[in-house]
């Protein structure tokens, strides 16, 4: 269970700071405090130096309510060097957020030398069992809904702090993944069926507020089960060339050339499975045109040899067809239960995204992950041109889902990965949240940054055409083909449909060479499949 302190967009910060402050005296009153003085106070933490009204102790309290993110290591040694210097009796530290892994070393390394009396520490379940056994609320009314739903469409309960009140608020799962809210009361438990009351709730920045908080009516199982349908979300995967011709990402048996980039990548897998990194995500980089997406198909097929295929599981899925922000954790959804039916993890376990804003924290994903664990495998999902979505405005809630999934499986430290193809020679203006995104996550990935092909690699696509077309050719015109390309696989290899179309015509390979390839045609029949207007562009932007 989580607990979140959620004011409205427009909210002061010391109108959160209020909120958290009312919780923490709540807190301290139970235990029979009160508030001497206010040390610090803003709108994500609280300092105070609390006298208990009986016995002669001083302790002195930080509060955290922060939005994202662990309690790290550093609060803590902080915390108790002010306790041992100003000689406090005790320090408490109250926090609506999880101890990250280096946090919880130093809570069990107090306990093991007997500090732990020095230091309480009130993680999100410790808070709220002191409010329940105070009576200040009720414990989360899951029998009363699973009268309505079935268990396993019901998410994870959290307690939200707002200035409308306490609600306990659950998300209500289809497909799998969190879709409608349901709220109740904290203390009644009577179920919020006010849609003024839903919508003020709803306007919070709590991690629920992106989901549907209409108003819903429940019946009985009895009477009628709510109507819960799978996902509409269509996860697209990276879609290959069915032939040696087409335009689409390269066949495995297609490609040439990035040796090193696919052992590399592999190794970096092989480094996250033994712990030799803390990094979980890993970058395509490169200008269009250089083969990041045949790559990413280059990558799916070595993890199905008879070395990897019980070892790793690929999935890549195409940006471009996310339609809602919700595309990330459906993506990640479809991974996880894909490689489960290929023999990944516990295959009894009913992977489910139960925790809206961390997916990978919901109980049933953190069981699967610990199973891949267990068996020292690795699952990886990949998101190619993740680009696109600069031009997509309407997204932007897409890149805060992404990275608080990367973020967390950096934290869990699982052997689950996230890659990425990002083309490099794009604008990005610094207000967009890609930009805020991709350099962000710069020191958690490990980059992999195409450069344009050898002409040895040229010649060996060069190769594989001849074989193709079943002729050589001509010294000059392999020579021609590769300067007209400039490394670029993707020019490259329209160039050569463009050769082959040419001489199935019945052009000669010298009348080709005399001409330069006929070039000039073959962009010709670009054009002629665009619309006026859009050719009146092209012209614009040239000039």
């Amino acid at each position: 269970m989580k607990i979140e302190i959620c004011v409205p967009s427009s909210a002061t910060t010391k109108e959160r700071g209020d909120l958290l402050e009312t919780l923490s005296r709540e807190m301290l009153e139970i235990q029979n405090f009160k508030v001497e003085e206010e040390v610090k106070k803003t709108g994500m933490e609280l300092d105070l130096l609390c006298k208990h009204n009986v016995a002669d102790r001083t302790i002195y309290v930080e509060c955290k309510a922060y939005r994202d993110g662990k309690i790290d290591a550093p609060i803590i040694r902080q915390l108790m060097g002010t306790i041992v210097l100003q000689g406090y009796s005790e320090g408490w530290l109250i926090s609506t957020s999880e101890l990250g892994k280096e946090a919880k070393g130093i809570e069990d390394e107090l306990a093991s030398k007997g500090l732990a009396g020095k230091l309480v520490i009130y993680t999100p379940r410790k808070i709220i069992d002191s409010l329940l056994a105070s009576k200040i609320i009720n414990p989360p009314p899951q029998a009363q809904l699973i009268q309505y739903l079935p268990e396993e469409n019901i998410g994870e309960w959290s307690l939200l702090i707002t200035p409308y009140g306490k609600f306990w608020a659950v998300a209500i799962l289809e497909g799998g993944m969190p879709s409608k809210v349901v709220c109740y009361h904290a203390k009644s438990l009577s179920l919020v069926d006010d849609q003024a009351l839903l919508d003020n709730i709803a306007s919070t920045d709590s991690n629920l507020s992106k989901l549907d908080f209409s108003k819903i009516i429940l019946f009985t199982k009895k009477e009628k089960k709510l109507s819960l349908e799978e996902s509409l979300i269509e996860v697209v995967e990276v879609q290959k060339g069915d032939d040696w011709n087409d335009y689409r990402p390269a066949r495995p048996e297609d490609f040439v050339g990035r040796t090193k980039d696919i052992n590399d990548i592999f190794d970096f897998f092989k480094k996250i499975k033994e712990k030799e990194t803390t990094r979980r995500c890993f970058a395509i980089t490169g200008n269009s045109g250089l083969g990041k997406s045949s790559l990413i198909i280059k990558l799916l097929e070595k993890a199905e040899n008879r070395h990897q295929k019980h070892k790793v599981y690929i999935c890549a899925v195409d940006v471009r067809a996310a339609k809602s922000s919700e595309y990330i954790y459906a993506a990640l959804l479809k991974t996880l239960k894909n490689a489960q039916k290929k023999g990944f993890g516990d295959p009894e376990i009913n992977i489910l995204i139960t925790n809206a804003s961390h997916p990978l924290d919901s109980e049933s994903i953190t069981e699967y992950l610990e199973s891949v664990d267990k068996a020292n495998q690795i699952i990886v999902l990949v998101f190619d041109q993740f680009e696109e979505l600069f031009s997509k405005p309407d997204l932007s809630d897409l890149f805060t889902n992404t990275s608080n999934m990367l973020m967390d499986a950096t934290s869990l430290q699982f052997n689950f990965c996230i890659g990425f193809a990002w083309k490099t020679d794009s604008t990005t203006h610094t207000e967009n949240p890609a930009y805020f995104f991709w350099h962000k996550l710069s020191e958690y990935r490990m980059v992999r940054k195409l450069s344009p092909f050898s002409d040895r690699e040229s010649h060996t696509v060069i190769s594989k055409f001849e074989d193709v077309i079943g002729q050589k050719l001509d010294g000059d015109l392999k020579h021609n083909l590769t300067v007209s390309s400039q490394g670029y696989p993707w020019l490259l290899k329209k160039l050569c449909i463009h050769l082959y179309d040419k001489l199935e015509q019945g052009a000669k390979q010298e009348d080709l060479l005399e001409n330069k390839l006929d070039i000039a045609s073959l962009f010709s029949d670009d054009l002629s499949e665009l619309s006026i207007s859009a050719i009146l562009c092209s012209n614009r932007t040239k000039i």
